[in-house]
């Protein structure tokens, strides 16, 4: 069987070392951090659907991913005078949305891939690439030289296989910022499952009540446009007044920018190939990252296996590049600063059935 070569050890990265794994096929995994700092990995919260979770069975991990989650049963999304615009009831309607942190999903995938027997080179990254007919030869910062069948990139927004192998262009900056972190339970009062959003002024904030590491927290994404480093002062100040607890019992906060790939006719070139982020990196606001991620790596899989990654990488791009300017437009509608395109927003929202929201969220979940 083909040897795979992947470079990223995230969610994408790690579902199709382990898909291949289970196929037999010999995998090595190249992490571009430290062990330490992979394993301290915070990041954020991921939301999961039902298409995902039958990925992650099929990998071996459900049980391990539902003890360290929680399944969500409702969201309500309001202004930031606390006005709802929307309110969709998860569990009454049937739709699977199981939210994990990074790490806990990271740490997971991890655990199996190891079980499996696989092994990861850390604190390394390609710095060469050379392309032939039938392999692939990287060349490491450690000074180690790597030889591929098949070369995968899931290394992320800013990929070096994918600036290397495919195109040299820097992903697109959308000019939003985004914090997130964990807070005490008891900071606001939300049943476990449940979640709230604000969105108004340039800047919208949910909380989901989960589990984190066995315990009940909070976990928080605060996006606000055209700013970083994010004043945390300056935007928690135009939130609720009730809000004030979650900023003072914030925890494990990161910051980044947010960013969107451009857009490329296939994510494979010859013996190489980009998943997850890599290849379709996008803004959050529609929920699809880890979802696709995931997928990714298990249809990547199938598509090595079957000696089809020039179809599989024009499928995926036909596929998925629209995703990426619709996520692109409604992070730029949610964060209007100005007060006409912040009533505008709300006004639609308010507007829309949330029968049609959820319909529109299961469309979007689907397997291509």
């Amino acid at each position: 069987m083909s040897r795979v070569v992947v470079v990223g050890a995230g969610p994408a990265g790690l579902s199709l070392a382990i898909a291949w794994l289970q196929r037999g096929g010999s995998v090595e995994l190249i992490e571009q951090r430290s062990r330490e700092r992979f394993m301290a990995d915070a990041g954020g919260a991921y939301e999961l659907t039902a298409n995902t979770l039958r990925y992650l069975d099929a990998l071996g991990v459900l049980a391990a991913i539902r003890e360290r989650g929680t399944e969500l049963s409702r969201f309500q999304l309001r202004t930031l005078r606390g006005a709802t615009l929307q309110s969709l009831d998860f569990a009454k309607a049937g739709f699977t949305v199981f939210a994990i942190t990074r790490a806990e999903l990271q740490s997971v995938l991890f655990e199996r891939f190891i079980s499996l027997g696989g092994q990861a080179r850390f604190a390394d990254k390609p710095v060469s690439i050379e392309t032939h007919a039938k392999a692939t030869e990287l060349g490491l910062e450690s000074g180690a030289s790597v030889v591929a069948d098949v070369l995968v990139g899931a290394d992320g927004m800013h990929s070096r296989v994918r600036q290397l192998v495919f195109d040299p262009a820097p992903p697109v900056d959308v000019g939003i910022a985004a914090l997130w972190g964990r807070a005490d339970v008891s900071a606001l009062a939300l049943g476990r499952g449940e979640s709230l959003g604000w969105v108004g002024a340039g800047r919208s904030l949910v909380v989901a009540s989960a589990r984190t590491a066995g315990a009940p927290r909070l976990l928080f994404t605060l996006c606000a446009a055209d700013t970083s480093p994010l004043d945390r002062a300056q935007h928690f100040s135009a939130l609720p007044v009730s809000l004030a607890p979650l900023r003072a019992s914030m925890s494990e906060v990161a910051e980044t920018r947010l960013y969107a790939q451009r857009s490329l006719p296939s994510y494979a070139k010859g013996r190489a190939l980009l998943i997850g982020d890599s290849a379709h990196g996008m803004p959050p606001f529609l929920g699809l990252g880890a979802n696709l991620a995931i997928e990714d790596g298990v249809l990547a899989a199938e598509a090595i296996a079957g000696d089809s990654l020039a179809s599989f990488g024009r499928a995926r791009a036909l596929h998925i590049t629209p995703r990426i300017a619709e996520s692109q437009r409604l992070g730029a509608m949610m964060h209007a600063r100005s007060a006409l395109g912040s009533g505008l927003f709300a006004a639609v929202t308010r507007l829309i059935p949330s029968a049609l929201v959820l319909r529109q969220m299961r469309a979007l979940h689907r397997r291509s």
